[in-house]
């Protein structure tokens, strides 16, 4: 079960905006009283990898203009 992921283009900066307890929950502080916290910035994180990058939009829009 174990598939190689690919990922088109994997060398792209990606900025996310995080606050520094999300900081530091993702390298593995815990935070016992709140848990919201490692959550949000995980969140943050998949929200901002399921977005199309700006590269990927205009080959979009291209192909659907040659479409038109």
């Amino acid at each position: 079960m174990n598939e190689a992921v690919k990922i088109p283009q994997g060398d792209q900066k990606v900025t996310v905006e995080l606050t520094v307890k999300e900081l530091m929950a993702l390298a593995g502080l815990r935070f016992h009283n709140n848990h919201d916290v490692e959550i949000a910035a995980k969140k943050k994180l998949t929200r901002r990898s399921s977005r199309p990058t700006r590269s990927r939009r205009r080959a979009s829009m291209a192909r659907r203009l040659r479409h038109s």
